[in-house]
């Protein structure tokens, strides 16, 4: 089972984040509306609070991410501000309760030319 923002009723919650007050990351959070019906984070005020899925009854207990790279839509460029011809990376992060139920897909952009992944994976 998946949660996919391209076909699912989802609660979405975009954002730009700056570095040096220049835009930097698009970090877009798509969360089924079901779940998310009557929380804060079906609100349009930010929220900060870390809680708010687990309250609802579904906490997010694990992460699987997907890293594709490649050339910006049109929209993507145009919201981070970036010379045509940049590539980017595309980051899908699904967070899944622990009875493997997808309740969040963050969808991150990051420009290629400023682009560092660290992991640090447990062996």
């Amino acid at each position: 089972m998946n949660l996919d923002p391209r076909t699912d009723v989802c609660v979405v919650r975009k954002h730009v984040r700056y570095i040096d007050g220049r835009p930097a990351i698009i970090s877009d959070d798509y969360f089924d509306e079901k779940i998310v019906r009557g929380t804060e984070l079906a609100q349009p005020e930010d929220t900060t609070r870390e809680d708010i899925l687990k309250e609802a009854g579904y906490e997010q207990v694990y992460d699987i991410d997907v890293i594709i790279a490649g050339m910006p839509r049109s929209d993507e460029a145009a919201r981070l501000g970036i010379a045509a011809g940049t590539p980017v990376a595309e980051h899908i992060r699904t967070g899944y309760t622990a009875d493997n139920k997808p309740v969040r897909v963050m969808l991150s952009i990051v420009p290629g030319d400023t682009l560092i992944l660290q992991y640090t994976i447990p062996t």
